[in-house]
């Protein structure tokens, strides 16, 4: 029986270089993604949004940051890296919060136009019962925002923080100060 083959393990500066590439990507993403939706956020009125969109655009900058000192030989970059999800988070709970407190039953009902109640009158669902219905829709979305964002973010940090080390090795920095 031949036995499998088992790879060894990433040297520092290949784990520098993962490091590197994925927090420029996710930093470039974020800042794009979370400056789109500020801007659509502000147009629609919508300051909480806008809020959270700049916010979590901040936190892009903070990791591209990172990126960019681990690139001119800062291992201190890491910090920025693990700084900025955790920041992120943050902002994203912060944002449901809000957004959770602002899901009231009777302002939904107030806001719900004629012809969308005649649809879930035709689903079933009786006029009086539709804001009901629409405000534990959104506590169910909320919900799995914030844990898919806990899942995410977290793990981002996680994996950034476990790999600080390797990266001050790969720097050419005191590991023990970790």
């Amino acid at each position: 029986m031949a036995g499998k083959r088992v790879s060894p393990p990433p040297l520092p500066h290949e784990i520098l270089l993962r490091v590197w590439r994925l927090a420029s990507l996710d930093g470039r993403m974020l800042l794009i993604i979370a400056t789109v939706f500020a801007m659509l956020a502000a147009i629609a009125h919508d300051a909480p949004g806008a809020a959270a969109g700049v916010l979590a655009a901040g936190a892009g900058a903070m990791e591209l940051h990172g990126a960019n000192r681990l690139n001119t030989g800062d291992a201190n970059g890491m910090r920025w890296l693990v700084t900025s999800q955790l920041g992120l988070l943050a902002v994203i709970f912060g944002y449901i919060a809000v957004r959770l407190l602002l899901l009231d039953a009777e302002m939904i009902d107030e806001r719900i136009p004629p012809e969308v109640a005649a649809r879930f009158a035709e689903a079933g669902i009786p006029r009086e019962a539709v804001p009901e219905f629409v405000q534990r829709v959104g506590r169910i979305a909320y919900s799995l925002l914030a844990l898919g964002s806990l899942a995410y973010q977290g793990g981002m940090a996680l994996y950034f923080h476990r790999r600080r080390k390797a990266v001050r090795q790969a720097l050419g920095g005191d590991s023990a100060a970790d």
